[in-house]
């Protein structure tokens, strides 16, 4: 399969992107100020407990599908065959996690002290992001990188309009601010499904008769193993921390994720490329060019974050904010940990082995549940970040072991 030559994104492009996918991370840190002063730590992390279970419930509605499209697009099969299969396989994940929310949301209720009805109100959304995580599988399988990104920036502008609002009209509670966080998200996605996709056509086009609902849905539920896990690994922990820890104790760990999730935009952009164009077959050494630059730039930024980070993050978020300091050092060496062992699972799922790039995931998906029920009577916030980096540490190495044997197989092949 050839591989059209306006897809190899030169550097400039990318920098575009990483721009674009740096404006939500942005406002979180422009807004991190507003947030502490308007909840306070235990508003935030009230904040945390109503939002972060969305972020796991994401990834288990869409189990798989947004990947499939855009490996399956990237290949150029049918489009609307691809779309009438994709949309029966999230409506019956959709219904099965409606389930687990309307259980769950009478513990987060209790934690946010937020009313039930408004909680299962606002977490009625991720029926919405997963039909919108499918059109951005579309586009990313296009390699149309600019709708992305301009859903991207769009989406962070709107939220930091929302929040300096809510900031401005003395709002102190947190499901205000709840709510907009999802209207921005909800906004910006019209981005993706105004623009016609029909002029958008790949030069390779596969068949109608070639495609398989079979190999779609196999190839879906082969990386939502790989995408749930992913979620779990880097969420479950802030998921999970509100069961065990204080209000407080979790508005200093939200601070700390915030400031250590920063590089992880980088590691975005870079598996975003990595698996539309290995899909779409680019050569070698643009894949290697791509990880190069992503894995330099996540590690560059991490070591900038850590050294700033005892002056920067009292000066942003607040004096009262201090005890963030040491634990975004160490989610900081998860955080670059993570971006490797990702790469990894993305270019086997790239390959069509979506069942070996979750492997890595699932080692550290298991190891995080297994280190929860372990120390789940002397719970800190410290040793959930303990868990995090070592998790993310084993992910990466069943990951590396899975590629390389995958490489070698296919070199004796």
């Amino acid at each position: 399969m050839s591989t059209n030559r306006r897809h190899l994104r030169l550097p400039w492009s990318t920098l575009r992107s990483w721009f674009a996918y740096a404006a939500l991370p942005l406002v979180g840190v422009l807004t991190a100020p507003l947030l502490a002063r308007a909840l306070g730590p235990e508003g935030r992390g009230e904040l945390a407990a109503i939002l972060q279970p969305l972020s796991v419930a994401d990834a288990f509605a869409a189990i798989g599908v947004p990947a499939a499209a855009t490996y399956f697009v990237a290949r150029g099969f049918s489009r609307q065959r691809i779309r009438k299969t994709s949309v029966l396989l999230l409506s019956i994940a959709m219904s099965i996690v409606s389930v687990v929310l309307f259980f769950y949301s009478d513990v987060i209720a209790d934690a946010s002290d937020t009313p039930r009805g408004l909680i299962l109100l606002l977490w009625g959304s991720v029926i919405v992001g997963a039909f919108v995580a499918f059109r951005r599988g579309v586009w990313q399988g296009l390699r149309e990188y600019r709708v992305l990104d301009a859903e991207r920036a769009s989406s962070a502008l709107i939220r930091l309009l929302i929040i300096v609002v809510l900031f401005g009209i003395g709002v102190h509670i947190a499901f205000p601010f709840a709510v907009g966080y999802i209207a921005a998200g909800i906004l910006a996605s019209a981005i993706l499904f105004l623009r016609p996709i029909k002029k958008f056509e790949l030069r390779d086009t596969i068949a109608d008769s070639e495609f398989r609902a079979s190999d779609l849905t196999r190839y879906a539920l082969l990386t939502s193993l790989s995408t749930v896990a992913m979620t779990l690994n880097n969420r479950l922990d802030q998921a999970a921390l509100p069961a065990f820890v204080t209000s407080r104790e979790l508005g200093f760990y939200s601070v700390a994720v915030t400031v250590a999730e920063i590089p992880v935009i980088i590691t975005t952009v870079m598996t975003r490329n990595l698996l539309a164009e290995a899909s779409a077959g680019a050569p070698r050494s643009a894949l290697v060019k791509t990880t190069a630059i992503g894995l330099g730039g996540v590690l560059f930024s991490a070591l900038v974050l850590a050294a700033l980070a005892p002056w920067a993050i009292p000066f942003v978020f607040g004096p009262g904010f201090v005890g963030s300091v040491s634990l975004v050092w160490v989610l900081l060496l998860g955080t670059f940990v993570g971006a490797a062992s990702t790469t990894c699972a993305v270019l086997l799922a790239a390959r069509g082995r979506p069942g070996l790039g979750s492997l890595g995931p699932a080692v550290g998906a298991l190891t995080t549940i297994a280190a929860f029920f372990v120390f789940r009577d002397v719970m800190t916030v410290w040793i959930a970040a303990y868990v995090a980096v070592v998790a993310q540490m084993l992910a990466f190495a069943t990951a590396y072991y899975a590629l390389r044997s995958a490489t070698l197989q296919r070199k004796k092949a």
